[in-house]
């Protein structure tokens, strides 16, 4: 039973992963603990990666211990073509990470084949997430707001926080 979610917001750069956390958070912010309303007086606190693990150059030891003692992470995540090469830890690693620390995946994946740059998921990692027993949402950043977009996991957080208080 998972009693910590993990809320990833996935894509390429530039795809629109921090205007979607500005709009979730009303403001821009820095990687942190942060305040976010998902109900008409209801608050959380969550732990925000602004720039996402593969970015910020960690490897998997550097992102296990940035999860430590947070119940709620918000966190995007790099689809780059080539993100062996590149990053010190891959998308897919990120997510086994935050699984074999006991959160829930709940996964957001930005752009993936809309608008003019067309792509499909040649790393399986919709196979991964499901296989970790995660969800995966797609947005639209070509069409949708990024308030809309900060809506749908304003909703999805607060029906796991609701869920939680629920179990207890």
């Amino acid at each position: 039973m998972c009693h910590k979610l993990f809320v990833g917001i996935l894509g390429k750069p530039n795809a629109g992963k921090s205007e979607t956390i500005r709009a979730l958070v009303g403001r821009k912010v820095r990687s942190g603990k942060h305040s976010i309303k998902v109900g008409e007086e209801v608050f959380i606190e969550a732990y925000i990666f602004v720039s996402s693990p593969q970015e910020r150059g960690f490897n998997e030891e550097q992102f296990k211990s940035e999860l430590e003692g947070y119940k709620i992470v918000i966190c995007t995540i790099q689809y780059p073509q080539s993100a062996r090469q590149r990053y010190k830890i891959d998308p897919i690693d990120t997510l086994h990470i935050a699984k074999n620390e006991g959160y829930e995946l709940k996964i957001f994946w930005i752009n993936p084949g809309y608008g003019s740059e067309e792509y499909t998921d040649e790393r399986n990692i919709i196979y991964g997430i499901l296989r970790l027993g995660g969800s995966v949402s797609l947005l639209d950043a070509n069409r949708e707001d990024p308030n809309v977009r900060a809506e749908k996991l304003r909703r999805s957080i607060k029906r796991w926080v609701l869920d939680e208080l629920i179990k207890t």
